[in-house]
């Protein structure tokens, strides 16, 4: 089963209410099992990618690799790698990028 994303802003689409800067939110629940969800935010229209990788620094899945529109979304990871096999429990990092604008965090999957 895939990863859900949700391509489309979360709220009402309104102008004076976007986010004038990118934001990304700590993943929630965290640890978590067997889902958790990202957050985060865009201020226009922007190439996103959302990389899940290992302590060993491997990539595990990619989540978004898609130009989004701008506003708050959110993605939810399944604890799978790109193949859809169930990944071990453990530390996780994931990469958020948009533009010049990255940040990573640690996520804990506990089964």
């Amino acid at each position: 089963m895939d990863d859900i994303v949700l391509d489309f802003p979360v709220g009402l689409p309104d102008q004076a209410n976007l986010s004038q800067q990118y934001a990304v939110s700590p993943n929630y629940p965290n640890p978590f099992n067997p889902t958790t969800t990202i957050r985060y935010q865009l201020p226009e229209r922007h190439q996103v990618t959302l990389m899940i990788y290992n302590l060993l620094g491997q990539r595990v899945r990619t989540l978004l690799n898609q130009t989004m529109a701008a506003g708050t979304h959110q993605v939810i990871w399944k604890g799978r790698n790109d193949q859809g096999e169930p990944v071990s429990s453990g530390i996780y990092v994931y990469r958020f990028r948009a533009g010049d604008f990255q940040k990573s965090q640690k996520m804990i999957l506990l089964k």
